[in-house]
């Protein structure tokens, strides 16, 4: 250190402490140049590397569905996505794994994709519930519901195809009747009305009036005065 001091004491623009300091901010400087000299190369491999790693690293490959994903339809939409009034009938298509798309229709597109006979029954059946006090229609996506107050009357959709009244009746008591409903219990979106009953003809629009007219007169609902409307829905395609 004395030989140092000395050093700085024999400088022409340094004397004592003065030196000392500014020897000390000589050494600092360059201890931290050398640093960031060791994190730049640092850094250097660290990029070289990982651009070698990458490059040695194959393309991920996208594997061929099985037969049985190719063929597995899309998750369930929801059973009951209300509509608002007025809104005009919906399709969309949900696409497959494999080949084609699976159309989603909602009930008023299935009506106006039906024949003029099976629009002239869903006609008279709407009107022949509306006809009834308090009775109230509301539409859905997958159906139409009537209510009678609280009561459930009945609900309006499709199954195969095929317009359907669903009933709040115990499918068993009708067992051997004229009336060849199905159960359809099993499904949660029909626990209140498990009674299906197809309507593959002019006779069973008549039976399912009676049947609906059986209700209402356990529920003490009274006929109204009023004007059958026309709920005709020309065809569209999709």
């Amino acid at each position: 250190m004395s030989s140092i001091k000395a050093f700085f004491d024999n400088t022409f623009f340094m004397n004592g402490a003065e030196g000392i300091i500014l020897f000390a901010i000589c050494i600092a400087a360059v201890v931290l140049t050398l640093v960031a000299i060791a994190m730049t190369v640092v850094v250097a491999v660290s990029v070289k590397r990982h651009g070698r790693e990458n490059a040695a690293s194959p393309a991920p490959v996208q594997e061929a569905p099985t037969p049985a994903e190719a063929h597995e339809p899309p998750a369930e939409l929801p059973q009951e996505a209300p509509a608002a009034s007025g809104e005009p009938a919906a399709v969309f298509s949900v696409p497959f794994a494999g080949n084609g798309v699976r159309y989603n229709k909602s009930f008023t597109a299935r009506l106006i994709q039906s024949t003029d006979e099976v629009k002239a029954w869903y006609a008279r059946l709407k009107n022949d519930m509306l006809s009834y006090q308090r009775v109230k229609a509301r539409m859905s996506w997958k159906r139409e519901s009537f209510r009678f107050a609280k009561n459930i009357v009945a609900r309006l959709g499709y199954r195969g195809g095929t317009l359907c009244v669903y009933l709040p009746l115990d499918p068993a008591s009708l067992e051997g009747s004229k009336y060849k409903v199905e159960d359809v219990s099993e499904y949660s979106a029909y626990t209140d009305t498990p009674c299906m009953y197809r309507m593959k003809n002019e006779r069973r629009v008549r039976y399912a009036m009676e049947l609906i007219a059986e209700l209402m007169d356990t529920w003490g609902a009274k006929r109204i005065e009023r004007t059958e409307e026309d709920y005709y829905l020309p065809y569209e395609e999709n």
